[in-house]
Order: C-alpha cells, then structure tokens, then sequence
C-alpha cells in the first residue's frame, strides 16, 4: 500500500511539470541512450579494431629497432674491418714503438662513442695498443675467446659485459705474416639505452642462456591485461636474443579517448544550447501561457472578467493575449447584461409569487379579481387596470382570460400601457393568466369539496342513527333471550352468532366513523402525562386472553425509559390493541415479541409476530381503506378492511408513523409503531 501510494505521489509530481520539461527530459533521455550504443560500438568494436592495429604497428617498429640494431652492429664490424687493413697496423711487429696504432685506436674510439674500447692482439697474446691505455702490455683475456670465435667461424663473440668484434691482421710483407687481431669491445649496456624511451612504452633485450655474458635485460613489471605487447626473435650477431615490446592499451586507444572527449565535450555543448534554447521559449512561450492559465484559473475561481493578461509584441503569442483580453471584455459586457436580464427575471419571479401568494388568500371568484388587478397595477406600473366582460377599451391593450381552465364567469383583466411589454413578456403575463386559471380552479374544487364533506358528515350521522339504533335494540333482546332458562341450546348457539356478527356490525361502523373524523381532522389528541409501558401492558391485559386460548407466548423488553412523556392514552392503546390483535389473528403457533425503546426523542414500539406473513407485494397496500390480505380469519369472520388504515391516521396524529415489514408469506411479520411526546 506504502508502495503504490509512492508511486502515485510521484506520479503526481510529474504530471505536474511543465511540458517543456518533459520535452527535454525526454530529449535528453533520448540522447544520453543514443551517446551509450554509440560509445558501446566504439569500445566494443572499434576498440579491437584499433587494438588490432596497434599489434601490428608494434610487429613493424619490433623488425624496424631489430633492423637498427643489426645495422649498428654492422657498422661496428666494418670499423674493425677496416681497420684491420690499414698499413700502420705493420707497426704491430715492432710493438707499436711510436705509438701510432695507438692514437689511431683512441681516435677512432672517440668517433664511434657508446664507451667502446679498441685495441690489438698480437699473436702471441699480448696487447701492444689500446685506445685504453691501462690494457696495453698486458694479457689479453679474451684471446682464448677468439680463437673458440674462429673455429666456429665467427667474428664475433659475448663474453662478460661486452659483444666483441675481432678480425685478423697481416702484414703488408711479401710473406703476409699473421700478426694478431684489431678487436672492438660493445657494453652490452648501450643496447638498453637504445631501446629507452620517453614515452610509455617498454623496449627491452633478453639474451639468451651464454656462459660467462653478464647482461642486465632491464625487464620492466607490467600488467600484461592493460598493455599491449610483442616479442621478436633476433638473428645475425643476435642471433637467440628476443626484442621486447610493450604499449599501454590506453596509449593505443588514445585517439578512441580524445574522440570519446570531443564527442562528450560537444554533446555537452550541445545541451548547453538546448537548455538556453529551451530557457528562451519558456520566456517567450510558456510563460505567457502560464499567465493565461493562471489568469483563466483566478477568472473561473472569482468570476471577475476584469482581468486581463499583458499582451507581448505582435507574434502569435502577442496576438493570443490580444484575442484573449478581447474575449474578456466581450464576456464582461455579456455578463453585465446577463446580469441585467437575471435581475429582470428575478424580479418578475418574486412578482409573480407575490401574486400567487395574494391570490391564494382570497375564497371567493370576486375577491380573487380584485386582489390580482390591485398586484398587476403594484409591479406593472400600467396607466389602468380593469375588469371586463365585454372586451378591452384599446386594442393594445395586454389581456388575461378568466376562463382558461373551464371558468363559469367569462371575462378579462385588461391592462392599459403596462412598463412590461407584451411581445417580451409574454411568458410572464402567460404565469399570471394559469395562476389565475388556477386560483379559480381551486375555488371551485374547494366549494365542491365542502359540499362533499358536508353530505359525507351527514350520511355518516344519519347511518350512525339508523344503524346504531337497531344494533342496540337486536343486542339487547338477542343478550335477554340468551339469559332466559328454559331457552334450548340450538336456539342459544344461533343467539350466540347473532350476537357476534352484531357486534361485528357494530365495529366496522364505529371504525368507519373513526376514520371519517380522522379524514376531516374532527378527530384531535388530548395529551396528558402517561407512562408508554403501562399503556402497553393495559392493551394487552384485553388481548391476552385470545393468546391464550391459542396457546401463544407473549415475551416483551421495555428499554427505561426516564423522558416524561405525553400522548393521548386513548388514542395509543386503540392502535397497540390494533396491532397486538393483528398479530394475535394471524399467528397460530409460536410466539409475539414486543420491543420499546427510545433514541433521540423517538419512541419505537415493535411488534414481531411467526405467524402467516405478508406477500412482497402486498406490502405496499397495507394502509389502504377495506384492504384485506387475509379475507378471512381464525373465526370464520371477515375483518373490516380498517384497522391498518385508523391505525396510520392515528399514528400521524401522535406525531409519529406506522411500518409494517415482513420478508414473505409464512415468514412472520413485525410491525413498527414510532411515536414522539407532545
């Protein structure tokens, strides 16, 4: 629950933000996805591609470093060649007395750099000349090295630190003597200087197993995942040592990551520009259309069509404000007229229910007349106003028709030069016209009706007379000549039937007056102080003993009852007999539930019966006069149809109502008696 009312909170929110917005979120939503499939490929694959190629570039700049360094090495061998062959080097023979070798292997030393060392071997071991001076004359420890060299036939050789190059010198003599070696000592160090670098890149020479070589590889530690690398096997001088090559990926991707920025770096410029763009149309746009909503919004909430909104230049939007304070003032102007006519009609509103209320005062045709010409002249301000059988004095004149609804007096109220015009005011002279139709109507139903109730009140009393009497008279020989010994007993059980249909007789006339006096509001209550407990329990003190010869049980509950309370006694024991003996009637086993209680000042009286029950659709006619639902009852006897409809009269006149439910046939019925204190 916590969740979904969440979710339509924010959904609230965002139905709430300006579409603008919307817009540009939805753009910008648009673009950022569009920026990740696009930076997906690029890393995805363009990335391998550009990896791809870095390899490559890495495979050519390994054979370019390789081919530098076999031509250095190259050169170097030449040098030694060369020098190998210069005439001076017949000074060997005599030891290099005057030091020329010498100085030529020093110079030669300086030109070519990288702390090489030159110098010679004579044949029997010894160094004669040196471009370093503390290794001539001494041993030469390399000697064995190069006669294992020559066997292999090679002019070359690793041993310690250095790479030498050698070859072999002869006298420039006829016999062309073998005098010994011009050798050129490389520190395998200069290889890594060659190979370093000021970028990050690793360029580095692993040598391969040689005894007696000391070389430092200067492999550098690297995570191979983020670099991209690549090894060549060397030949030649080199030939078993491996060339190294390491990139970082970053670095092979960096053109990726400068177009990753450029990219982001114009996106970013490019939302820049959108966001004003979108900042300008909310100041040119829907700002004035916020203006025009509030404006419309404050309009409908105060009715006040004086406002208006500023109208902006001659642009659209200008032009809507122009339309928009045009409208306003149109619907202003309409409403004062509006206005005017509802007062109008107002007016002739409250007019016409003074002239009705006048009207319907008066009892006779004559003042009724009289009456409505005196309100005409009050509201329409005529020059006269008259009553006419004959016809109007003028022909203008605004006529009402007496005899609209069937008038037995013909004839016309005439109107001269009223203030309210005929052609727009017909309508309202028309109401006046049914009124009076009406009003007169009226008069003559209500004469006919007191005629009516007069000759209903008469026959009621010349019944009561004729029929009284003569029930009384044949009651009481019927009573005497039940009392008389010697009267036999057929004879007395057909007395006896005499007697209860007379005082059935009797019942139905007295209800028929009850009624009567009910109708015509002869029948009033005289309230008096009473306790509604001891009126029920005095009706059913005369009902029980026909409960008790079906054997059927009375339970009652009275809430306490402490509100003083008044009614006519009378009055509520002939309904509660009423009821309990409806209830009595149609119940032949089982038992009757009484309730009181009060609540608010209403009293509530319930009578619940298991007996035969009501029909849904029976229901509704309870109340009816000489209405029955059972035609006849445990005795044979029909009832008078009454009962129910006295009860309801009576029940009204306790200021209260009568209710009757029941679910269906054979389901029992409760009947509900609500009376109130006078």
């Amino acid at each position: 629950m916590l969740l979904r009312l969440k979710e339509l909170a924010m959904r609230h929110r965002w139905d709430n933000v300006p579409i603008v917005y919307k817009l540009f979120s939805a753009l910008f939503g648009v673009i950022a996805f569009i920026i990740v499939i696009l930076l997906s490929y690029l890393w995805g694959h363009e990335s391998n591609l550009m990896l791809k190629k870095e390899q490559d570039v890495l495979y050519h700049q390994s054979r370019l470093i390789a081919n530098d360094l076999g031509a250095h090495l190259g050169r170097l061998q030449k040098e030694v060649l060369f020098l190998s062959r210069l005439e001076v080097m017949n000074d060997m023979v005599t030891r290099d007395m005057d030091q020329r070798i010498t100085k030529i292997m020093e110079q030669k030393a300086d030109d070519l750099g990288e702390s090489i060392v030159l110098f010679t071997i004579a044949a029997d071991g010894t160094i004669p000349s040196s471009s370093k001076v503390d290794k001539i004359n001494s041993i030469s420890k390399e000697y064995s090295a190069i006669k294992k060299a020559v066997k292999k036939q090679k002019n070359y050789f690793f041993w310690g630190k250095n790479l030498y190059f050698f070859a072999p010198v002869y006298g420039s003599f006829y016999t062309h003597d073998f005098l010994g070696y011009v050798v050129i000592a490389y520190p395998l160090e200069n290889f890594a200087l060659q190979l370093k670098t000021d970028q990050k890149l690793y360029r580095w020479l692993s040598p391969p197993k040689l005894t007696g070589v000391i070389y430092e590889a200067h492999s550098p530690v690297f995570d191979k995942n983020d670099y991209l690398y690549h090894s060549l096997l060397l030949d030649g001088v080199l030939e078993g040592w491996v060339l190294h090559y390491a990139m970082p990926k970053n670095e092979a991707l960096s053109l990726l990551y400068h177009f990753q920025v450029l990219f982001l770096s114009v996106l970013s410029i490019g939302l820049i520009l959108i966001a004003f763009l979108i900042w300008i149309i909310v100041q040119r746009i829907i700002q004035p259309l916020r203006e025009l909503s509030h404006t419309a919004m404050n309009i409908a909430l105060t009715g006040d069509y004086t406002q208006t909104v500023p109208e902006r230049g001659n642009d659209e939007i200008g032009t809507m404000g122009y339309s928009f304070n045009a409208l306003m003032f149109t619907t202003q102007l309409s409403m004062k007229r509006l206005e005017i006519e509802r007062e109008k009609h107002f007016e002739k509103l409250i007019s016409l229910i003074v002239f009705f209320n006048a009207i319907t005062r008066t009892d006779t045709k004559e003042a009724t007349i009289e009456i409505a010409m005196d309100e005409i002249r009050r509201f329409s301000n005529a020059k006269e106003v008259y009553f006419s059988l004959d016809g109007c004095k003028t022909q203008g004149a605004v006529t009402i028709a007496l005899n609209a609804v069937g008038n037995e007096t013909p004839g016309l109220i005439c109107i001269e030069e009223p203030a309210l015009e005929k052609e727009s005011n017909e309508r309202f002279y028309a109401a006046l016209e049914r009124m009076l139709a009406l009003q007169m109507e009226r008069i003559e139903l209500l004469g006919k009706t007191k005629a009516a109730l007069k000759a209903k009140s008469a026959f009621l009393s010349a019944m009561s007379h004729e029929l009284r009497t003569p029930l009384g008279s044949i009651l009481s020989l019927t009573q005497y000549t039940m009392i008389q010994p010697k009267t036999p007993e057929p004879i007395l059980e057909t007395l006896g039937k005499i007697e209860n249909s007379a005082y059935h007789l009797l019942g139905v006339i007295n209800n028929i007056l009850d009624l009567a006096k009910a109708e015509s509001g002869k029948m009033e209550p005289h309230a008096d102080s009473c306790v509604p407990q001891e009126l029920i329990e005095d009706a059913l003190a005369l009902v029980s003993p026909l409960a008790e010869e079906k054997g059927l049980q009375i339970r009652t509950t009275y809430e306490p009852i402490e509100t003083p309370f008044k009614s006519d006694a009378r009055l509520f024991k002939q309904v509660v007999v009423n009821l309990l003996s409806n209830a009595i009637k149609y119940t032949e086993k089982g038992c009757i539930d009484i309730t009181l209680h009060c609540s608010s000042g209403l009293f509530i009286l319930e009578i619940k019966d298991s007996g035969r029950g009501i029909g849904l659709e029976a229901l509704e006619h309870l109340f009816d006069e000489f209405y029955q639902v059972h035609s006849v009852d445990a005795s044979g006897l029909k009832g008078s149809g009454l009962g129910l409809a006295i009860s309801k009269q009576i029940a009204l006149l306790l200021r209260g109502d009568l209710l009757i439910f029941s679910e269906g046939e054979g389901k029992g019925a409760t009947a509900t008696f609500q009376f109130r204190s006078f």
